[in-house]
């Protein structure tokens, strides 16, 4: 909308500069000087302007996850009678989403009322000077009021255009967020190696929270096709590792190597490309079965039933059209993880990351799930338990103590 609106400026701009013209020639000159001065304007402003976007966009997101984040906790807000708890603070999110629109605005105000004054003032100096030419005779009397039509004509298009380049030059933050998420799939892809070498490699890996190191200086690798559990205390960084192997956090020092290259934010995507990332959030999206494992692709049906039977979720080719409900509320937790884990393995992700998945589960379910990823001989397993069943600790290949035997 906007840059229609500059192109329909533009073309009232260039006819009235002609008419203008066929005055005097002089009166095309001082035109295209106040012009040039009135462009200005937007340029001074916009690297504020953009910030102004940036910081806007940027507390959009913030105030959308503090608010979706607030809405899942509904059920302990009500059961603790906390109610109000829970509209005071997506009240305070709004208001800081409020704080960044207001500033924003200012800025867009501030670009306005100059660009507004100084439309004022080119209009009147060439009013002006159209009287001075009519006083020397080079100009008929009436050119004056010839000129003050054209001139606003003239300079509310380019009062115009001021308002539209910083309302454009304020959203240019989000276009370039939409085309770091275009081209994130096309970038540098790790492909992996047939070999039954070494896939992960951590060297002088340390991460803090604030000012609370996690871990420090750590080194260890995963070999292609083991499987690796990795136990310790609640908070000692077990699932901070995996959350930086899988790329949710990259603001750790050292290096993680996947496959022999370092990961970086060219092939990150890499990662998600081989590993399945799974948590005790397995979130499924309203539709049926059919679909979440999908994901609009087009997996035949034999594969999908095969893959759950596999998984212990044998199920018939009707059921694949279950609604699974709002966030797969109709389902037992051990069947949205079958479902999760059906979702990864039908793509060939043969990297398993399990982050204390079976913990929210009963045992038998948890140890159907378990024993099936650590009896496939094709799975990377790193799974992150606080309390491993026993009866599965024979199958794996490395038991890891965080933060002793890892460090």
């Amino acid at each position: 909308m906007q840059y229609f609106e500059i192109v329909k400026g533009i073309s009232g701009l260039v006819f009235s500069v002609i008419a203008l013209l066929m005055y005097h020639w002089s009166l095309l000159v001082v035109t295209m000087i106040s012009v040039s001065l009135m462009l200005i304007i937007p340029k001074v402003y916009k690297s504020k302007i953009e910030s102004a976007g940036l910081k806007t966009t940027k507390a959009n997101e913030i105030f959308v996850n503090k608010t979706e984040n607030i809405l899942f906790g509904f059920n302990v807000f009500y059961n603790f009678s906390k109610m109000p708890l829970m509209v005071k603070r997506i009240v305070d999110a709004s208001k800081e989403l409020k704080d960044s629109l207001i500033f924003q605005s200012k800025i867009e105000s501030i670009v306005f009322t100059i660009g507004f004054f100084a439309n004022i003032f080119f209009q009147i100096a060439l009013t002006a000077y159209t009287g001075y030419l009519a006083f020397l005779g080079l100009v008929p009397i009436g050119t004056i009021e010839a000129t003050g039509a054209l001139n606003g004509v003239i300079f509310t298009s380019l009062g115009d255009f001021t308002n539209q380049i910083s309302s454009i030059n304020s959203i240019k933050p989000i276009f370039k967020k939409f085309e770091t998420y275009e081209t994130m799939d096309i970038k540098t892809i790790i492909e992996l190696e047939n070999d039954k070498g070494e896939i992960f490699k951590l060297e002088n890996l340390s991460y803090s929270y604030g000012d609370t190191k996690v871990f420090e200086n750590l080194n260890y690798r995963f070999l292609r096709n083991k499987k690796y559990l990795i136990s310790g205390d609640s908070g000692s960084g077990k699932s901070t590792i995996l959350k930086a192997m899988f790329g949710y956090l990259s603001d750790y020092e050292g290096y993680i190597y996947f496959n022999g290259n370092i990961l970086n934010d060219y092939n990150r995507t890499s990662i998600r490309k081989h590993v399945l990332y799974i948590n005790q959030e397995s979130y499924l999206f309203s539709g049926t079965i059919r679909e979440n494992i999908n994901l609009d692709d087009n997996f035949s049906d034999e594969d999908i039933l095969k893959l759950l039977y596999d998984l212990s979720f044998p199920i018939s080719n009707d059921e694949l059209n279950t609604e699974v409900g709002d966030r797969g509320l109709n389902l037992s937790g051990g069947q949205r993880q079958r479902i999760v884990l059906a979702r990864g393995l039908i793509r060939n992700q043969n990297i398993v990351f399990i982050d204390d998945v079976t913990s929210a589960l009963d045992k038998k379910a948890a140890l159907q799930i378990e024993k099936h990823l650590l009896e496939n001989p094709n799975l990377t397993v790193i799974m992150v338990s606080h309390n491993p069943h026993s009866e599965i600790s024979d199958k794996f290949d490395y038991i890891c103590r965080f933060l002793e035997d890892l460090k």
